[in-house]
């Protein structure tokens, strides 16, 4: 193994610190493209539930679902909605969207709900991520 002088090769020091402005920049350049792809989202969910589209309803709700973790109520959905900046439809609105949702795959009804207890919802993401 041929030996260099020691300003010709890297030492462990010089390797940690490109290592360490490697990641840090990989990682600036994963947030800038998170934070582009989420107001892109954001901009079509808003004018989704908004009433831009049929279905805004539906698309309003599937937007806020992957911001739930784990279980949820139709509460929850609604309180995601308004930090979104969503417009808050009616609760029975709200409750036939997250039936359909639940009827056509999307969500998983955990608990049905009962006189005055909510149904419980999980995102089949969040179903999956727990098996």
């Amino acid at each position: 193994m041929p030996c260099y002088g020691s300003d010709t090769i890297m030492n462990e020091r010089e390797y940690q610190r490109l290592r360490a402005r490697i990641e840090r920049e990989y990682r600036e350049k994963l947030q800038a493209l998170d934070t582009v792809w989420k107001m892109a989202r954001q901009e079509t969910a808003k004018a989704s539930a908004n009433g831009a589209a049929k279905g805004a309803l539906l698309e309003g709700v599937r937007y806020v679902v992957p911001t739930l973790n784990g279980d949820f109520t139709l509460r929850d959905v609604e309180r995601a909605m308004r930090t979104a900046g969503l417009t808050v439809p009616k609760r029975a609105s709200l409750s036939s969207a997250l039936k359909r949702l639940a009827e056509g795959g999307e969500l998983e009804t955990v608990q049905p709900g009962k006189g005055k207890r909510a149904s419980i919802y999980r995102s089949k993401e969040g179903a999956a991520a727990e098996t």
